[in-house]
């Protein structure tokens, strides 16, 4: 109870101390498979700080202690699994993956495990989307979804590494309604346990690209920024990479390149490639050979297609501008492809964009047309306000090129409109989480001065939910808190103090 409460409160070498203790405490009771879970937990975490050999020994002696003891038949053998499966995984042996957690998953029911059976179950979820086989892996996916929500598993830390790496894995293959749905959950969860500090950083990475998808930047910016300090403060590197690149995202779309620029330094020196992003806002600078060699260089020695999916929409992008119009024909077809393998609505719609603008760069404005205004509807399905927004502009073009100019206007009136829509709100947004003197009244968290700001434009707590991406039921906790601090019986008279200390 000592490591899993000093895990969870970000002290890791805490953690890993008691677990040790715990071991040297089953081995002289003789009870070889708790010593052997003990020797797991500190193999596991510690490969997660990156100490890879202290990871390997650990979990060899979890082995061996079951060899000697004559356990060949119990849960931690299951558990002991799930290292393997993840090596097969991150080396791109899906189908090795799959079998090593379906060996877990049975002992986790042989031994009614119900942690070992849904963080197994996961891992054959994630390996099966890879493999090109998405409704057996979204049914498996769905089905540990809702053993994890809303109790959370026995272990919080195991609910909070499946549900990290379930978002990760949809927002990979484009699953973005998915990705959101998990993300919701798991910041209610976290939301829930103010004192929690393993999983808040990566679960503020998961929301803010979630609102950067849904056109709220500078929402996506505040998350992303307290992801970072969350996770510097913890010494969690890989989390502290990931929150950098979504600060770039948001602050290239907010038009400071200057700091997005920044922001993507950062990540690329923490181990995150920003190509993607750094070659996006290198053309927004009409930097085209800088675009083009950035997103040439990542291609280059990036052999799955999954991440190449990420990095083909603004090769395109880049080729068209550097008037490669063969080079980008080639890229659109390798994307198109890989939407076909994987066809998520997210990667269908940006392959159905990027091939109506090879197709309206070719002179085939008919085709162009009908992909884009495809990829237009996808782009609304999922809440996607800019990508959706770019779209209409690129269909504008292509009526322009059919000679259809009453559409063409039409289409570029509601894309101009939607730019300006997410512009202007984005600049009325205050640029803190305090107010102008810095200070947060009333000892008002950040989070309750966002929802207040929220309730002063007149937003319903679901409505709320939906922009910050979080639980009503959280929503509703965070509005009962700021009435309470402010002494406030209505929301009206929270509006009032909003304006007052200048919080709208």
């Amino acid at each position: 109870m000592l490591a899993e409460a000093a895990f969870l409160s970000g002290d890791t070498a805490g953690c890993v101390q008691a677990h040790e203790r715990a071991f040297a405490t089953h081995i002289s009771a003789g009870d070889a498979c708790a010593a052997a879970r003990s020797a797991f937990w500190v193999g596991l975490i510690l490969a997660g700080t990156g100490a890879l050999s202290g990871a390997g020994g650990w979990l060899a002696r979890a082995t061996r202690v079951l060899d000697q003891y004559g356990e060949n038949d119990c849960a931690e053998r299951g558990y002991l699994l799930q290292p393997l499966a993840r090596a097969h995984y991150a080396a791109g042996r899906y189908a090795g993956a799959l079998e090593v957690a379906q060996s877990a998953a049975d002992a986790g029911r042989r031994h009614a495990d119900r942690d070992l059976v849904a963080v197994a179950m996961h891992s054959q979820g994630r390996a099966l989307l890879r493999l090109e086989r998405l409704d057996e892996g979204f049914a498996l996916l769905d089905e540990v979804y809702v053993e994890t929500f809303p109790a959370g598993l026995t272990s919080p830390v195991w609910t909070g590494i499946v549900a990290c790496s379930v978002v990760d894995g949809c927002q990979q293959i484009g699953a973005f309604d998915r990705a959101a749905e998990w993300t919701a959950a798991l910041s209610a969860w976290c939301d829930e346990q103010p004192e929690l500090a393993q999983f808040s950083a990566e679960c503020l990475v998961h929301r803010a690209e979630v609102l950067l998808r849904r056109g709220r930047w500078h929402d996506s910016l505040l998350e992303a920024g307290a992801a970072a300090r969350s996770a510097e403060m913890s010494g969690l590197l890989v989390p502290a990479a990931a929150a950098a690149y979504r600060q770039g995202e948001a602050l290239r779309l907010l038009g400071r390149t200057d700091k997005a620029e920044d922001a993507y330094r950062r990540a690329q020196r923490g181990g995150y490639d920003p190509a993607a992003g750094l070659a996006r806002l290198q053309l927004d600078q009409r930097r085209v050979s800088a675009a083009s060699a950035t997103v040439r260089r990542a291609l280059a020695v990036e052999d799955d297609p999954v991440r190449r999916a990420e990095l083909l929409p603004v090769a395109v992008e880049a080729m068209l501008a550097a008037d490669e119009p063969v080079d980008a024909a080639t890229a659109a077809s390798e994307l198109g492809e890989i939407a076909v393998r994987w066809p998520t609505a997210g990667l269908r719609a940006v392959a159905l964009q990027v091939r109506g603008a090879v197709a309206l760069a070719a002179g085939d404005p008919a085709t162009a047309a009908t992909s884009v205004r495809d990829a237009w509807q996808l782009w609304t399905a999922q809440q996607a306000t800019y990508e959706a927004a770019l779209a209409r502009l690129l269909l504008a073009r292509a009526c322009a090129a059919l000679g259809d100019d009453e559409a063409a206007a039409a289409e570029e009136s509601a894309g101009q409109a939607a730019l300006a829509l997410l512009r202007t709100s984005e600049a009325e947004q205050p640029q803190t989480a305090a107010s102008p003197s810095g200070v947060r009244p009333m000892g008002l968290s950040a989070r309750e001065v966002q929802v207040l700001r929220l309730i002063s434009t007149g937003l319903t707590n679901r409505a709320i939910a939906e922009r910050l991406v979080l639980s009503e039921r959280t929503v509703d906790r965070h509005v009962s808190n700021i009435l309470g601090k402010l002494g406030a019986a209505t929301r009206t008279a929270a509006t009032a103090f909003a304006f007052e200390h200048g919080l709208t």
